[in-house]
C-alpha cells in the first residue's frame, strides 16, 4: 500500500511542476506580447562578460597576423582576381603572356599556404 502512496505523490508532484511551468510560460508569452523587450531572466552582466571574452579572443588572433604582407610582383604582372573561401584568401596573378599563378594565403596567420603556377603550352 505504501508503494501506491509514493507513486501518487510522484505523479502529483510532477503534475504540479508541469502546471507551474505552463503558468510561467503563459506569463512570459503575455508579457512578451505587451512588451517586446521583456525578459523573464535578465542577465545583464553575462553579455558584458561574453563580449569581453570574444574581444580578447579576437585581439589574440590579430596578434598572430603580420601587420604588413608583401607579395612581390614583376613589372609585367598584376592581380587579376581576389577571392575568399572560409579562412583562405585566393589571389590570381597574371601577365600579358598568360603566365598565371595563384597564391593561397591563410587569413589567420597571413602566410602563403601554396602557390600554383599555370603554364600554357602551345
Amino acid at each position: 500500500m505504501s508503494k501506491n502512496k509514493a507513486l501518487v505523490l510522484v505523479v502529483f508532484s510532477l503534475g504540479f511542476i508541469i502546471i507551474c511551468g505552463l503558468t510561467l510560460l503563459g506569463y512570459g508569452l503575455y508579457q512578451r506580447a505587451s512588451d517586446p523587450n521583456f525578459k523573464l531572466f535578465n542577465f545583464k552582466n553575462k553579455s558584458k562578460i561574453y563580449d569581453n571574452q570574444v574581444l580578447a579572443k579576437i585581439q589574440n588572433k590579430n596578434k598572430l597576423i603580420p601587420k604588413k604582407i608583401k607579395i612581390t610582383l614583376s613589372l609585367d604582372e598584376w592581380v587579376r582576381d581576389v577571392k575568399t573561401f572560409k579562412n583562405r584568401l585566393v589571389i590570381h596573378i597574371t601577365t600579358d603572356l598568360k603566365k598565371d599563378r595563384i597564391l593561397i594565403l591563410d587569413t589567420d596567420t597571413g602566410l602563403i599556404i601554396t602557390s600554383i603556377s599555370l603554364i600554357n603550352k602551345p
